[in-house]
């Protein structure tokens, strides 16, 4: 009879299974395979950054006594941010132009802008950008300084100076220049300045925007008065000279008149004087002032009116149209005047300009716009109105009319920004 083996039952090694609940992920590897363990794993996720990778739980109790070589299954912590991550709008930040001649000074330019949006966490930018795609344009031909070998005209002003009619009448005085004294008025002007392109200019062209205005102050008298701003004028006497006046005369027991010629002599001051000079000298009677007057010896009354005869022209037709008559005197009374020009005034709406008026009767339209006829009433007119070009606006890119303009004197240019250019209409 065979002898039975007892070594059999031993030959199958045993291992008690660790405690992986404070091990990490790689420990409880390591704990696993020193002890002659496979193991399996699989993970749980976790809000709690301080569990990543530490072991939730296994599958056989720690303590336990398994065969050499089994299986362990256990699971680990996996941390999962709960930041919730969104993108503000696509914005440029940033952009790079390249240029390409296309012919003499001329340049394309094509620009690429970079764009971009705000990473969110929760709703909060985090600092950090997400690249979004960019977005290119190429403009037509064009004139760029530097590029292709075009320099662009070196712009720069002359002064500020007042010009046209003044604005505002300030208001009128007097004032001592030395001994001189003067009047004046003070008005305030627009002003503008000289457009000057490399240093020179056209002679025409302006700028408004840069200026503002001025008040400038005129002198409308200026002399030297007696006893004005500390001035004596000493006063002399020229010589004799003879002149006219009239005063009432006796004629017999009437009253008249009286003509006649005295002589004075009248200073440089204005003054004058009849010392030195010969006595007045009468020269005969003129209207009768009235009738019977007693300091002329009238014995008849107090004094009647005279009545002197009509003149030969009394009642004939005078004036305008004969619309008047002579009186006694001579003199054209009642006559109309004949009736003015006129002249339109026009009211801009757009390319449509009107005027409501219409010219007394008899009198033509005297104003016209862009070719409009004449006759009693100011005709309205469909045109568009625009401005002469001036040099400025066909040689200088620097004008805001120079793509308009081909020509001095043509009636293309949009815009007046220096007021000096010529209202025309097409």
């Amino acid at each position: 009879m065979l002898a039975r083996s007892r070594g059999s039952r031993g030959s199958k090694r045993k291992s008690t299974v660790p405690n992986l609940s404070s091990r990490t992920r790689s420990q409880a590897q390591s704990d696993l395979s020193s002890l002659g363990f496979s193991y399996t794993e699989s993970q749980e996720t976790t809000s709690n950054s301080s569990l990543n990778l530490n072991i939730s739980s296994q599958s056989v109790s720690a303590g336990q006594t398994v065969l050499y070589g089994s299986t362990i299954s256990y699971v680990y912590y996996n941390y999962v941010d709960p930041t919730v991550y969104t993108y503000g709008p696509c914005q440029a930040y940033d952009s790079s132009t390249s240029y390409s001649c296309i012919g003499g000074q001329q340049n394309q330019a094509t620009t690429i802008t970079y764009r971009r949006r705000q990473i969110l966490a929760n709703g909060v930018w985090n600092g950090s950008y997400d690249e979004c795609s960019s977005t290119s344009s190429t403009t037509g031909a064009q004139y760029t300084n530097g590029i292709c070998g075009y320099v662009a005209p070196t712009i720069t002003y002359g002064s500020c100076e007042a010009y046209g009619s003044p604005i505002a009448n300030l208001g009128s005085g007097t004032q001592c220049a030395g001994t001189f004294y003067q009047t004046y008025t003070d008005y305030r002007y627009n002003t503008r300045r000289q457009i000057l392109v490399n240093g020179s200019w056209d002679g025409s062209s302006y700028d408004t925007g840069g200026c503002g205005t001025t008040d400038l102050r005129s002198i409308t008298s200026s002399s030297q008065v007696n006893g004005q701003c500390g001035h004596t004028t000493p006063e002399t006497y020229g010589p004799c000279e003879s002149y006219t006046f009239t005063q009432p005369t006796c004629n017999g027991e009437d009253s008249y008149v009286g003509n006649y010629t005295g002589y004075r002599r009248t200073s440089n001051l204005g003054n004058t004087t009849t010392s030195g000079c010969s006595s007045a000298v009468f020269t005969g009677y003129g209207e009768c002032i009235a009738r019977n007057v007693s300091a002329c010896g009238g014995t008849g009354g107090a004094g009647s009116t005279c009545n002197p005869p009509c003149s030969g022209l009394s009642g004939l037709p005078c004036g305008y149209n004969n619309t008047g008559t002579y009186d006694c005197n001579g003199t054209c009374q009642g006559a109309s005047q004949p009736p003015a020009s006129c002249t339109c005034t026009y009211q801009d709406m757009g390319s449509y300009h009107y005027s409501a008026q219409c010219c007394p009767s008899g009198s033509a339209n005297a104003g016209s716009v862009g070719g409009t006829s004449s006759g009693s009433c100011c005709p309205n007119i469909n045109k568009t109105q625009k401005w002469e070009c001036k040099s400025y606006d066909v040689t200088n890119p620097a004008s805001t009319n120079y793509y308009d303009c081909y020509s001095v004197g043509a009636c293309t240019a949009p815009r007046n920004p220096d007021g000096s250019r010529t209202i025309c209409y097409v």
